[in-house]
Parts: structure tokens; C-alpha cells; sequence
């Protein structure tokens, strides 16, 4: 077990289950996490924006929480 699979596995718990974003070198644990658990879900956007806006999105219509995930170049 992974850091980011007690990551999504705490969030599941929480109701959290749904994620938005761009997979990114920095991100794939994360994607992988979310892929192994059968609760979540990950819809991959093509730009950083849309994974905020579809996770707005889905908060205002269906009053759940989703998560928008993005990764950077870092330094």
C-alpha cells in the first residue's frame, strides 16, 4: 500500500470518490491509486481549468465533493 492509495482510500471514506484532471509524471501514483480502488473514479480533462471547473460542476449539481488534480514542472 502507497501513500497515495491511503490517500484515496481516506478521501473514499470521506465521500470523495470522484477526480478530475491531467495525468502527469508527478501525478501517475495518484492514478494509479484511484485506478486500484473500486470506489473512485478519475476523468482525465484536457486542460487544468476543466478539471476545476467539471469539479465545480459536479458539486453544484449533485452536492458531492470532487477533486481536481493538476500537476506542475516543479524545480
Amino acid at each position: 500500500m502507497t501513500v497515495a492509495d491511503v490517500l484515496v482510500s481516506e478521501l473514499a471514506a470521506w465521500g470523495i470518490t470522484l477526480y478530475f484532471g491531467i495525468p502527469g509524471s508527478s501525478s501517475l501514483p495518484l492514478v494509479d491509486a484511484v485506478r486500484r480502488n473500486p470506489d473512485a473514479r478519475y476523468i482525465v480533462v484536457r486542460h487544468e481549468q476543466t478539471a476545476a471547473m467539471a469539479a465545480s460542476a459536479y458539486n453544484k449539481f449533485t452536492g458531492k465533493t470532487g477533486r481536481a488534480c493538476s500537476h506542475s514542472p516543479g524545480r
